[in-house]
C-alpha cells in the first residue's frame, strides 16, 4: 500500500518518494487486471511519467487515437459554438445572458468534476453528454418561449463541459499528441460552429430551428460513434486518489498555468459578450451590429484554429511566463476594443484583422497551456482544474459583458439592451 505524503514543491527531483502529490488509495487484490494500472498510478505519484495499463490491441488504438481526439473536440465544442453563434437570434438585446447560460452549467460539471469523475467510467459519461446534445439543440431550435430556448443553451453548456472535461483528461492518458490533437478539433469546431449557422440561416436561408434540428439528428451520432474509438469496450475506470481537501490544495497548487487560462479567456469572452456584440461596423445600425458579431467571432474562431493546431510545432510547451505574456496582451485588446467602440474611432471592416489576433492569442494560451498540464503530476486531475480555470473567467466575463454592452449602447444611442444603464451625461460625453 503507497502511504500518504503532503505536495511538495517542485523542486523535488523525479525520484524523490516526497513528491507523491495525491494519497494513492490501498489496490484491492480481487482483480489482478487493475494491477496495471494501480502500478501506473503509483509510478506518477512518484514523479515518474503516467503510463497507461498495455492491453491488446492497444498500440493500434494508440496510433489512431490523435485523429479520433481531433474529431471528437471538433464535436464536443462546434455544440457550443452553434449556440454562441445564434445568440442574437435567442436575445438580442442581451447576448451576454446567452453566453452566461451557455457557461453556467458546464462551471458547476467542472467544479465538481475532479471529485468525482473517477466514480463514473468515461463511454457512460459521453453517453450522458450526447443525449444532452440532442436535447439541448431541440429545445434551442424549437422552444417556442425564451425560456425554452436558454434551456436548450443549458443543455449544451452540460454537454461540453462534460465532454471537454472527460476527453482531456483521456487525452492525457494516452499521450501528449492527443492533447495536440483535440484542442486543434476544438479550434476547427469554431469555424464549423459559425460556418453551420451561416450555411442555414443565411445561404440556404433557413428557419434557427431548422439549423438546430439538423444539428440534433446528424452531431451526436457521430459523437457516439467517435467516442467508442477512444474508450473501448474493455476501458478501465481511473483509480480514486486522495481526499476531498488533497484534491483542492493540488488544484491550487497548478494556478501559475490556470490562473493565464482563466485571464485570457476572461478577456476574449468580455469582447465577444460585451464589445463586439455592440459594434456597428461601418454604420451602428441593427443590420451592420449582427454582421459585426457574426463576422468578428468568425474570424476569431479562425484565429483559434491557427494557434490551437500549433501544438506539434512545439516539442515542449512554452513556459508560465508566455503564457501570461500572451493573456497580458488579450486583456489590452479587450482596452482597445472597448475605447474603439466608444469613439468609432477605428470603425472600418479592417479592424476585423483585430479579431483573428484576438483568436490566435486565446488559442495558443489554451493549447499550450493544457499541454503543460497534460505533463505535470496526475494529469486526469489537472486537465478538469484547466479546464474549469478558463470557464471561470467565462462566467466573470459575460457578467462584464452585460454591462459592457449596455454601457456602449447607452454611448451609441441604442435601445434595447438586457441591462438597464443610464449615465448622466454620457452620451454628450463621448
Amino acid at each position: 500500500m503507497a502511504e500518504s505524503t503532503p505536495i511538495t514543491e517542485s523542486t523535488t527531483t523525479p525520484d524523490d518518494e516526497t513528491a507523491n502529490p495525491l494519497q494513492i488509495e490501498s489496490v484491492d487484490e480481487e482483480s489482478r487486471a487493475s494491477e496495471d494500472t494501480a502500478g501506473s498510478l503509483l509510478e506518477a505519484a512518484q514523479g515518474r511519467p503516467l503510463r497507461l495499463p498495455v492491453r491488446a490491441g492497444a498500440h493500434r488504438q494508440t496510433a489512431r487515437a490523435p485523429y479520433w481526439f481531433w474529431l471528437l473536440g471538433l464535436l464536443n465544442n462546434a455544440s457550443y459554438v452553434i449556440m454562441i453563434a445564434s445568440a442574437k437570434s435567442i436575445d438580442a438585446g442581451g447576448v451576454a445572458v446567452v453566453y452566461l447560460v451557455a457557461i453556467g452549467p458546464g462551471l458547476a460539471v467542472k467544479a465538481s468534476a475532479p471529485y468525482w469523475f473517477d466514480l463514473v467510467r468515461y463511454e457512460k459519461r459521453l453517453l450522458v453528454a450526447a443525449l444532452s446534445m440532442v436535447g439541448g439543440f431541440l429545445l434551442a431550435g424549437l422552444g417556442a418561449r425564451r425560456p425554452l430556448q436558454l434551456l436548450g443553451v443549458a443543455l449544451t453548456s452540460f454537454q461540453s463541459a462534460l465532454g471537454e472535461a472527460t476527453l482531456l483528461a483521456l487525452a492525457a492518458r494516452h499521450d501528449e499528441g492527443c492533447v495536440s490533437a483535440w484542442s486543434s478539433g476544438t479550434g476547427f469546431a469554431g469555424i464549423v460552429g459559425y460556418g453551420w449557422v451561416w450555411l442555414f440561416t443565411r445561404a440556404l436561408r433557413f428557419s434557427m430551428a431548422a439549423c438546430q434540428s439538423v444539428a440534433a439528428l446528424s452531431l451526436p451520432l457521430l459523437y457516439v460513434l467517435a467516442s467508442r474509438r477512444v474508450t473501448g469496450a474493455d476501458e478501465i475506470r481511473p483509480k480514486r486518489l486522495g481526499s476531498f481537501w488533497e484534491r483542492t490544495r493540488f488544484g491550487l497548487k497548478l494556478w501559475p498555468t490556470t490562473g493565464a487560462l482563466f485571464l485570457v479567456y476572461f478577456s476574449e469572452y468580455a469582447l465577444q459578450s460585451g464589445v463586439w456584440a455592440s459594434m456597428g461596423v461601418p454604420q451602428p445600425t441593427k443590420k451592420h451590429r449582427q454582421d459585426f458579431y457574426l463576422y468578428a467571432n468568425w474570424l476569431y474562431q479562425v484565429g483559434v484554429l491557427v494557434s490551437r493546431s500549433s501544438g506539434p510545432l512545439f516539442p515542449t510547451p512554452p513556459s508560465n511566463a508566455w503564457l501570461w505574456a500572451a493573456s497580458g496582451l488579450q486583456a489590452v485588446f479587450l482596452c482597445l476594443f472597448a475605447v474603439d467602440a466608444a469613439t468609432r474611432y477605428w470603425y472600418a471592416s479592417s479592424i476585423l484583422v483585430m479579431c483573428v489576433l484576438v483568436g490566435l492569442l486565446g488559442g495558443g494560451v489554451y493549447v499550450h497551456g493544457f499541454r503543460r498540464l497534460s505533463v505535470g503530476h496526475e494529469p486526469e486531475l489537472a486537465m478538469p482544474v484547466g479546464a474549469l480555470a478558463a470557464d471561470a473567467g467565462i462566467v466573470l466575463a459575460n457578467v462584464m459583458g452585460l454591462f459592457l454592452q449596455a454601457c456602449l449602447y447607452e454611448v451609441n444611442g441604442i435601445d434595447g439592451a438586457a441591462v438597464p444603464w443610464r449615465l448622466p451625461g454620457c452620451r454628450e460625453r463621448w
